[in-house]
């Protein structure tokens, strides 16, 4: 899980650089939830699915990327608990996390008072 989706990262991070329009990933469920959730946000356009692969469609703003100007994500699994999110939130735009009710943003799991384990930290 966490090898793919930190591929993805890595696709959408180098490919933006070079004002692609789209990037191929491979097909992985996890893959789409997360798209879902940057869709949703406004970070990208979209993405389509094709037999084998997903091709995530880039959004820019003024010739920039909107995604990511600065993304962290973590190789290990990290735990963060319900009251250290709610500090931690203030210094992050969009922090994505694992937990019981599937993947979720951080003013969701703050919502719902649940911690997780982190995704990625976008700022």
């Amino acid at each position: 899980m966490k090898k793919s989706v930190s591929q993805m990262f890595s696709n959408i991070q180098n490919n933006q650089g070079t004002l692609q329009i789209s990037v191929k990933n491979k097909n992985i469920k996890i893959c789409r939830n997360i798209l879902k959730i940057l869709i949703f946000k406004g970070f990208i356009r979209g993405y389509l699915l094709k037999k084998n692969h997903i091709e995530i469609l880039f959004k820019y703003y003024k010739e920039k990327p909107v995604i990511f100007k600065n993304i962290i994500f973590n190789s290990k699994h990290f735990f963060i608990s319900y009251l250290l999110l709610c500090k931690l939130q203030k210094n992050y735009e969009l922090i994505l996390l694992s937990t019981s009710k599937g993947i979720i943003t951080h003013k969701e799991a703050i919502f719902y008072k649940l911690g997780g384990f982190i995704i990625c930290k976008i700022s």
